[in-house]
């Protein structure tokens, strides 16, 4: 048998574990958009020009 077969038909059973528990638990394949939709340009330009240089030291 290849290796490569072998480690393709582990993830399957790994991704075929988690929809079946997920779908049992009720949960949804959510993912997080991009940006958050309450996101402040100008705090984070100013968090950035501000806090950041001081983390950085």
């Amino acid at each position: 048998m290849d290796v490569g077969q072998g480690r393709d038909r582990d993830r399957a059973a790994h991704t075929q574990t988690w929809t079946i528990l997920r779908t049992r638990l009720g949960w949804s394949r959510q993912r997080p958009a991009r940006r958050a939709v309450e996101r402040d340009e100008d705090a984070i330009v100013a968090w950035r020009e501000t806090e950041w240089p001081r983390i950085k030291k």
